[in-house]
């Protein structure tokens, strides 16, 4: 059951991932707006984040080289698309800000930092557990920037529909968007608790409740896209500068 529940999460978040990613890539190859491209980056690279760890985790009788580099490229791509939503998160949110920019250029030249411990054990598996204390609170940050500026521009938007001055249905697409925020920030905190305390693997309530929370992501995520009146060639950078 619990094997079941974890499979059902991470599936519905990694194919979600995924799906969305390559539609805002064809959505960039029309409008060429940089926030598009960096959350399908961020989107496609933590799809391609799981699937490589659970691989790397989860498939017995691997070859040691084998697991080692797909745990390598899970982290390297995690990294990624942690970069790449500090990015989107700042040209949607703060794009004229200048502590927003350097925030978001210290936040990427942390994540390469973070990346280069792995690198000094490369054959390592698993890796050291520097690597892990380095990167998943970091990761948990740039997620919850993304979820704290999504709640805010929802209450900015939420306060001006009543007097149509903005589209309802855009500010419940930023209230999902923030939802599946803090959705990956509970994941991140989750896992961080289970290494401080645990043996190093997860204990069936925190499989239970990641795969929920999983679930949860991938409908926000879904929603937040694909609204019930959404229309067909609106973004967020056009909800965020009409907000």
């Amino acid at each position: 059951m619990d094997a079941t529940l974890a499979s059902l999460g991470y599936a519905a978040f990694v194919s979600t991932s995924l799906v969305l990613g390559l539609l805002l890539l064809l959505l960039w190859r029309r409008t060429r707006q940089t926030p598009e491209l960096a959350i399908a980056a961020t989107l496609i690279c933590g799809a391609l984040a799981f699937a490589l760890a659970i691989a790397a985790y989860s498939l017995n009788g691997l070859p040691h080289i084998a697991s080692v580099l797909l745990e390598t490229l899970s982290s390297f791509s995690a990294h990624l698309s942690s970069a790449s939503l500090a990015l989107a998160t700042r040209l949607l949110f703060r794009r004229e800000a200048r502590w927003a920019r350097r925030l978001q250029i210290s936040i990427t030249l942390a994540l390469a930092a973070t990346f280069s411990l792995r690198l000094v054990d490369p054959l390592a598996f698993p890796p050291p557990a520097l690597v892990f204390w380095t990167y998943t609170p970091l990761g948990a940050f740039v997620y919850a920037w993304a979820a704290w500026e999504s709640f805010g521009c929802w209450a900015t938007l939420r306060r001006r529909a009543p007097l149509d001055l903005a589209d309802r249905d855009l500010a419940r697409r930023f209230l999902l968007w923030g939802i599946a925020g803090t959705s990956a920030v509970a994941i991140f905190t989750i896992a961080m608790v289970e290494r401080a305390i645990g043996p190093g693997t997860l204990s069936r309530f925190s499989i239970a409740l990641m795969s929920a929370l999983g679930l949860i992501a991938a409908s926000g995520i879904s929603f937040a896209f694909f609204p019930r009146r959404a229309r067909a060639t609106e973004s967020f950078a056009d909800g965020r500068r009409a907000g």
